[in-house]
């Protein structure tokens, strides 16, 4: 009943199933790997792109400053300069552009 064949028949389907799971396993290890890869270049883009956007605030920020200076400036150059407008124009240079509402009562102040 039992040839002798069909132990060699199993043997040679359990070899060929291994041979399939060590093809599929090492597939397997080289998509982990790109990915791992894609996954170290991603953060190393997003550490550049965060760096990138962090000083280009920083010269944004410079900028707004020197304008603002450039701003008060013209401004005293052209005519005297009441200490209530340049309290204002300093205002809005100290406290940014969030925040910066003058005073009550000044010139720059429709109410």
């Amino acid at each position: 009943m039992n040839s002798p064949s069909q132990p060699d028949n199993r043997l040679n389907r359990i070899e060929q199933r291994l041979t399939e799971t060590e093809a599929l396993i090492q597939r397997q290890s080289i998509m982990l790997n790109r990915l791992r890869e894609r996954l170290i270049h991603t953060s190393h883009s997003d550490e550049w792109c965060s760096v990138q956007f962090s000083e280009l605030f920083r010269i944004m920020a410079r900028d707004v400053r020197e304008l603002r200076t450039t701003l008060i400036w013209s401004v005293v150059s052209d005519q005297p300069i009441s200490a209530e407008l340049l309290q204002v124009l300093l205002w809005a240079t100290v406290m940014g552009d969030e925040e910066s509402e003058p005073p009550r009562g000044s010139p720059f102040c429709s109410n």
